[in-house]
């Protein structure tokens, strides 16, 4: 529970009324009839009303001493967040068969700013989302006797496991959130989430040509080197960094798979890994973004669905079959991705590829804001609050030296003599410098630029 403040005086209004009222028989017993509008019962109100104010200021006294204790220790407020979302990019013209990088700290047009936080290189790919969802027990008895014919079809495998019904069904169908969650754990029989890379033009007559365009954009860049997917990751129920209580979330191990030619049978898959080279989910924990690294176009490869061209289509390790030959004509690969040890459940509220983490801030770069007086304990106002405190960098000019990046400090108490530092207000949008024992002056008429600013 909350630390009660105390109270000095808990009287209200009425309180005070009703207490010089009960004094009435006593101390004047011939005013026999105070009721309201009475002019004694008036005078009795409006002095109640002002003691009533006196009192509330009163009680604020214990409230100030002890913003005035914090204010002098140093304690700000804390600094506001920033709105944050994670969005899927995709070229407009579906037939465009390019890469387009783009650098973070990208502005993204719309009427409030909002900026990415990461790099994102967009593909002309489309993923939609599968699992293999276990059967309901009114759809296992609709399908009793179709399961009966397909087990005898399927025996159990090598490891004598026996062959386990289910149905492909979309996950967050249309790209759109499920806010119920989707556990991958009890809602698919195999723990997976698979991705399937889609061609994005859906046209008959160019789709052939387009697709080895695509998987040459998909095997490296123009100057050859390799190509980053990104994946974006929202769980259900997205952890903290750290809790005081709980500590740190504990991650999720997992790993991405591309569906390869099997060196055996090309024609059956195989499973490359993919490296990942940046993880802001903290390992499925939060939202955020993992980046993976796709290998040479020569590594991508979609089974087939048909179940003529191949019996086992679907069955064992192989991704779910798709019956769509609309889709199955657009299928690039498959990606999979699963948790490597046992957990009891992993739900998501969204999965997608081209993704990246927005914010709702602006960046700021190369701004003269001010100059110094050379007086100690000099204040520089910055032209916004809010600000962003890890990514803040101020320069300051000296003389025969230019700019130099200043080092910032929680508290100049704790700065050496003359030493280039200073300490940052982010709510307010001030910055302090030393007195030259605790931080070092800046020079008169030298000039502050900002370096960054979010």
């Amino acid at each position: 529970m909350p630390i009660p403040v105390p109270s000095l005086d808990d009287r209200s209004y009425q309180d005070l009324v009703d207490e010089v009222l009960a004094r009435v028989p006593a101390h004047t017993p011939e005013w026999t009839n105070p009721v309201p509008g009475d002019p004694g019962r008036t005078m009795v109100e409006l002095f109640a009303w002002l003691t009533d104010t006196l009192l509330y200021r009163v009680n604020l006294v214990p409230e100030r001493q002890r913003l005035a204790f914090l204010r002098l220790l140093g304690v700000g407020l804390r600094p506001a967040r920033a709105a944050r979302t994670l969005v899927s990019v995709h070229f407009a013209q579906a037939d465009f068969t390019g890469a387009q990088a783009l650098p973070p700290l990208t502005r993204v047009k719309g009427p409030v700013t909002f900026e990415t936080r990461s790099e994102l290189t967009v593909l002309p790919v489309v993923a939609e989302p599968y699992c293999k969802r276990p059967l309901s027990a009114a759809e296992l008895t609709a399908m009793r006797g179709k399961i009966a014919a397909l087990a005898q079809l399927y025996p159990a495998d090598e490891k004598n496991r026996p062959a386990v019904p289910y149905l492909t069904t979309p996950v967050f169908a249309n790209g759109q959130p499920a806010p119920a969650g989707f556990d991958l754990i009890s809602g698919s029989v195999d723990h997976t989430l698979w991705f399937a890379l889609l061609a994005p033009s859906e046209d008959p007559a160019t789709l052939p040509a387009k697709i080895p365009e695509i998987l040459a954009t998909l095997g490296q860049t123009p100057s050859g080197g390799p190509q980053y997917l990104n994946l974006g990751i929202s769980p259900k129920i997205a952890l903290p960094a750290f809790d005081a209580d709980l500590g740190e979330p504990v991650p999720v191990p997992f790993v991405c798979e591309l569906t390869t030619p099997g060196p055996a049978d090309p024609a059956s898959p195989a499973y490359l890994p993919l490296t990942v080279v940046a993880d802001t989910t903290r390992g499925l924990t939060t939202d955020g973004v993992i980046r993976l690294v796709l290998p040479a176009k020569e590594s991508f490869f979609a089974p087939t669905n048909s179940v003529r061209a191949d019996t086992d289509a679907g069955t064992g390790d192989k991704p779910p079959r798709l019956d769509d030959l609309a889709k199955s004509s657009r299928l690039l690969a498959w990606i999979r991705l699963r948790p490597t040890t046992t957990v009891n459940s992993l739900a998501l509220a969204w999965a997608g590829v081209n993704a990246v983490e927005l914010d709702q801030r602006q960046t700021t770069a190369g701004l003269v804001v001010g100059q110094g007086t050379g007086q100690p304990d000099q204040v520089l106002q910055l032209p916004s609050g809010g600000i962003e405190t890890d990514s803040f960098s101020l320069q300051v000019e000296e003389a025969g030296r230019g700019y130099q990046r200043w080092r910032r400090i929680d508290d100049l108490a704790l700065g050496g003599l003359q030493q280039a530092v200073y300490q940052l207000d982010p709510e307010a949008g001030t910055v302090r410098f030393g007195d030259g024992i605790r931080g070092k002056i800046p020079a008169r008429g030298a000039r502050f630029r900002i370096e960054r600013m979010r």
